[in-house]
């Protein structure tokens, strides 16, 4: 992966009555899914594979796709671009290699299938700007922490913790043990 710095400064979402977070860098990981750019703290991030084979967990929540080997290990693979709502756009030459971004998410590590990994940016928080409210929301806790600009690209920052209630945690934890349940 390489490195780049976000160079693009936003307008300060104060003046806009947004929010912004006090001085800090953060490192992001970002990836493709669903047509969008998204990134997430490469302090969570594991590491990443190629998804060559998924295997099917019966009645298991529509968007675990199932369960990965990953060297012995057995990992839920959960496709983002569902969880997240999103149409995956369709590609001519038919269905590309997915990606599986290992990340923590509570204490569980979860396979993030997403289309593309991009690389590792470094994001000053005056350059993001808090996310419209409602926007993303899977239950009443927002999916995006903020949004951010680099070039011509805006990455949405998701916050891991907000992607699953605990009800979905549960079921993604039984799955990945063989114990298929639907959320």
């Amino acid at each position: 992966m390489t490195e780049s710095v976000l160079s693009a400064k936003l307008s300060s979402g104060r003046a806009k009555g947004r929010q912004v977070a006090a001085h800090a860098v953060t490192r992001l990981v970002t990836f493709l899914a669903g047509g969008e750019v998204f990134g997430i703290d490469v302090g969570r991030v594991r590491e990443i594979v190629e998804v060559h084979r998924i295997r099917a967990v019966p009645q298991a929540p529509l968007f675990l796709e199932g369960v990965i080997d990953v060297r012995g290990r057995i990992l839920p693979a959960v496709d983002l671009t569902k969880r997240l709502g999103l149409a995956r756009p369709t590609s001519e030459g038919g269905i590309a290699c997915l990606k599986g971004v290992l990340a923590e998410v509570g204490e569980q590590t979860v396979a993030l299938l997403v289309d593309q990994v991009f690389h590792v940016v470094r994001v000053a928080s005056e350059d993001v700007e808090a996310p419209p409210p409602g926007i993303l929301r899977s239950g009443s806790a927002t999916l995006v922490t903020g949004i951010a600009r680099a070039s011509e690209e805006v990455i949405f920052i998701l916050r891991l913790e907000a992607l699953f209630t605990a009800d979905e945690t549960t079921a993604i934890s039984l799955a990945a043990l063989g114990g298929g349940v639907r959320a």
